[in-house]
């Protein structure tokens, strides 16, 4: 099973030899520059949508910022992406099955180094 998301392992929720359901919850991973890249972007969201509600206000009074808004917009709705997918990235970092049935043993890392691909 891969997670497609580098971590490091925290929590077995699941040992090898244990019976597991479709989408139980198998083991979590934790993967900190993630979470700072996260933070920095959920900030960075926030700020924008701030920003985005200021010159809205003074758009109103004044429409010659409505390029600045429309800009503005860009910026947020970008911010509001990037948000979106790290947190489906930390989403991936909780590793579930994909099918019920058994966890089986991983294969030693030396093991996998000595293994060919045959054509």
């Amino acid at each position: 099973m891969r997670t497609f998301v580098p971590g490091r392992l925290v929590e077995w929720k699941k040992r090898p030899g244990e019976t597991v359901q479709q989408e139980e919850v198998i083991c979590v991973l934790e993967n900190l520059d993630l979470e700072v890249e996260l933070v920095k972007a959920q900030s960075e969201e926030r700020l924008s949508a701030y920003r985005l509600e200021q010159l809205r206000i003074v758009a109103n009074n004044d429409p010659t910022y409505a390029v600045q808004v429309a800009e503005e917009e860009k910026v947020h709705d970008t911010s509001v992406l990037t948000v979106e997918k790290l947190e489906e990235k930390k989403k991936r970092l909780v590793v579930r099955s994909p099918i019920a049935g058994i966890v089986f043993q991983p294969p030693d890392k030396a093991e996998n180094k000595q293994l060919k691909v045959v054509k």
